[in-house]
């Protein structure tokens, strides 16, 4: 396979997105089984559901990986591409900022490539306000970083990634 052609699609977190798209699912579920009984307050249903479509959207977005560069989807929609030129930062940051400096508790990791460098408040500043407006992410695993490691060749940036993580 030709270099220009190597690309992965990921979701930016499949198990968010599953689980908002599955509460969805009940919400609509029970909106439905009302109405169909006659009773019209089986809308209300859907006012919980609400919440969970916004989240559904954040974390539904595909990042493509390829060597040129690293594209951003919505909804099928190609919204933000940035080529490895203009990555200024890649790093793997655990979302639980506030884990009384134990480096175990983590939270969920990401993995984010930023166009700007950050320093350790600016790392801190990305996680609290997560998800970021100017960073690319999507969800760690170990197969992932390992797909994603060859096109980087810069240092791996931890922000409270645990003290076991091998990036």
């Amino acid at each position: 396979m030709k270099e220009g052609q190597m690309k992965n699609r990921f979701f930016a977190d499949p198990y968010k997105l599953a689980a908002a798209v599955g509460t969805m699912a009940a919400c609509l579920l029970l909106c439905l089984l009302n109405l169909l009984r006659g009773d019209l307050w089986g809308l209300l249903f859907l006012i919980p559901g609400l919440p969970f479509l916004y989240v559904a959207y954040l974390y539904g977005t595909v990042v493509e990986v390829a060597a040129e560069e690293i594209r951003v989807f919505r909804l099928g929609r190609q919204v933000r591409a940035m080529p490895w030129a203009e990555v200024a930062e890649m790093g793997v940051a655990g979302m639980k900022v506030f884990n009384k400096n134990n480096p175990d508790k983590t939270g969920a990791l990401y993995i984010y490539f930023s166009p700007v460098e950050l320093d350790e408040e600016g790392r801190f500043r990305m996680a609290l306000k997560w998800p970021p407006k100017e960073q690319i992410y999507l969800l760690y695993t170990k197969e992932r970083m390992d797909y994603i490691r060859p096109f980087w060749f810069g240092k791996v940036q931890q922000y409270n990634a645990g003290k076991d993580l091998r990036v």
